[in-house]
C-alpha cells in the first residue's frame, strides 16, 4: 500500500527498524583455584567442545573448632568445623542423541537442636543421575527414547534421640532410587494436526529408614520404617 511495501512486505507502512542484537558469549573452557587458613582450598573446571560440556567443582573447608562454644541446651561445644562439596556434570551431545549424568556429594558438620533431635556429627548427601536419549527418524516422524537412572542416599549423626535431653547418639541412614524408561512417537498426518504417542514406566525403591544407635548398633525402636519400599509407575498416552 505504499512505497516501502516494495522493498519490506505490505505492512510496512513506512519502512521498519531492523534491530541486530549482539552476538553471544561463548563458552570456554576455564580453570579455577582457590585457597586460604583452615586448610580451605577449592577448584573447579569447566570444558565446553562441539559435542561435549562438563563441569566439575570440588572444596575442602576444614574451618575452626567450636570449642568453648555452648549449645541451645547450654553444654560446651568441642567440634571440628567441615564443609566438604565435590560436584560433576557431563554432558555428551550429538545431532540426535545425548547422554546426560551429574554426581554431587556432601559432608558437613553440624550441631545444634530442635525439638526432637540434637545434631552433632556429619551430614553426609550423596546424589547422582544418568540420563540418555536417543532420536531415531522413522518414515516421516521421529521416535524418541530415553532411559534415566536417579540416586540419592543420606546420612545424619545425632547426638541424642528422640529428643535433645535424653537419648543415645544415633545414625539416620536412607537411600531412594528411581528407574524410568519412556518411548515417544510423533509425527504429522497433515499439514498443521499433528500427534504424539508414548509409553512411561517407572520403578521407585526406597531402602530402610533406620536409626542405628551408635552405643551398641541396634536397631532404635523409632525408626521410621524397616522394609524396602517400591511402586511401579506404567502410562500411556
Amino acid at each position: 500500500r505504499s512505497p516501502a511495501a516494495v522493498l519490506y512486505g505490505t505492512n510496512a507502512i513506512s519502512g521498519v527498524v531492523n534491530v541486530i542484537t549482539k552476538e553471544g558469549v561463548e563458552f570456554s573452557d576455564e580453570i579455577s583455584l582457590r585457597g586460604g587458613s583452615h586448610q580451605h582450598y577449592y577448584g573447579s573446571l569447566s570444558i565446553h567442545d562441539t559435542h561435549i560440556s562438563m563441569g566439575a567443582s570440588y572444596q575442602n573447608d576444614d574451618g575452626y573448632t567450636y570449642g568453648g562454644v555452648k549449645d541451645e541446651l547450654g553444654q560446651d561445644v568441642n567440634k571440628e568445623y567441615q564443609n566438604d562439596l565435590a560436584n560433576l556434570f557431563v554432558n555428551f551431545h550429538g545431532k540426535q542423541w545425548h547422554l546426560e549424568a551429574s554426581y554431587y556429594h556432601s559432608e558437613k558438620e553440624k550441631f545444634g537442636l530442635n525439638p526432637i533431635i540434637q545434631h552433632g556429627g556429619i551430614n553426609e548427601h550423596e546424589a547422582f543421575f544418568l540420563d540418555a536419549n536417543k532420536a531415531l527418524s522413522i518414515g516421516t516422524g521421529t521416535l524418541n527414547l530415553w532411559l534415566r537412572y536417579d540416586h540419592m542416599n543420606r546420612e545424619l549423626h545425632a547426638q541424642r534421640f528422640p529428643n535433645p535431653i535424653s537419648g543415645n547418639a544415633i545414625v539416620v541412614d536412607n537411600a531412594v532410587e528411581r528407574y524410568s524408561a519412556e518411548v515417544q512417537y510423533k509425527d504429522t498426518l497433515f499439514h498443521d494436526l499433528h500427534y504424539i504417542m508414548g509409553v512411561n514406566y517407572e520403578y521407585d525403591k526406597t531402602d530402610p529408614m533406620v536409626f542405628v544407635d551408635q552405643s551398641n548398633g541396634s536397631l532404635h525402636p523409632f525408626s521410621p520404617f524397616t522394609q524396602h519400599y517400591s511402586t511401579n509407575n506404567l502410562a500411556v498416552y
